[in-house]
């Protein structure tokens, strides 16, 4: 298992160098894009660049509120652009939005991309889902579950394994100013490189070389 394969970062995120990032063996960064149908993250663009430029895996992630769907998946992915390397989410948190909201986003993001998106959801997906969900299940599970891995709990029934545990908010890294959220990896550098972008979930007893 990768610790802190991954951080997931925002403007609360103050004084980042994502080159130091990278040293710190970290593999990829999901930043904050868009949230709603017109708030943009100010420093994604440049963060964008710089972590490219310093090697580094990019995701981007939409944070959900009430509203259309459609319109909102449509802003996220315009906002974004069309890549073929960049992993695109769903941060799914507010209680106010239903299951089969949650569906018609994914679903119009990946008629979009052509690929789908990742889910990221804690609480609020668990309270709300009817496990098992075999049209959820398609998409890869981005857990945020705060707590020590013999406790972990998500629903099982959709998703047999998380892709990523955002285990901790007040995690740290250098390169990151302050508190910053960090996520595990269950597999290798390799095995994260290959599925990042075009989910293809590969066996875990594959050994890439």
């Amino acid at each position: 298992m990768l610790d802190r394969a991954v951080l997931d970062l925002s403007h609360w995120n103050e004084n980042v160098d994502l080159r130091a990032v990278k040293h710190a063996g970290v593999v990829g960064v999901i930043h904050k894009v868009t949230e709603g149908d017109g708030y943009q993250d100010p420093t994604y663009k440049n963060r964008c660049i710089d972590a490219t430029n310093a090697g580094l895996k990019w995701g981007a992630y939409h944070f959900m509120r009430p509203g259309d769907m459609q319109e909102q998946a449509q802003f996220f992915v315009h906002t974004v652009g069309l890549s073929v390397s960049t992993l695109y989410a769903a941060d799914y948190e507010d209680e106010n939005i239903s299951i089969s909201q949650l569906k018609e986003f994914l679903r119009t993001v990946r008629d979009l991309t052509s690929r789908p998106p990742v889910l990221y959801g804690g609480y609020v997906l668990k309270e709300n889902i009817s496990d098992p969900d075999p049209e959820l299940a398609d998409y890869p599970l981005w857990l945020a579950h705060y707590t020590t891995a013999d406790r972990l709990s998500w629903p099982t029934g959709t998703w047999p394994e998380w892709w990523l545990w955002q285990y901790s908010k007040d995690g740290s890294c250098p390169g990151v100013e302050g508190y910053v959220d960090v996520n595990r990896y269950d597999g290798t550098t390799a095995d994260l490189a290959v599925e990042w972008a075009g989910w293809r979930r590969l066996p875990r007893d594959k050994v890439l070389v």
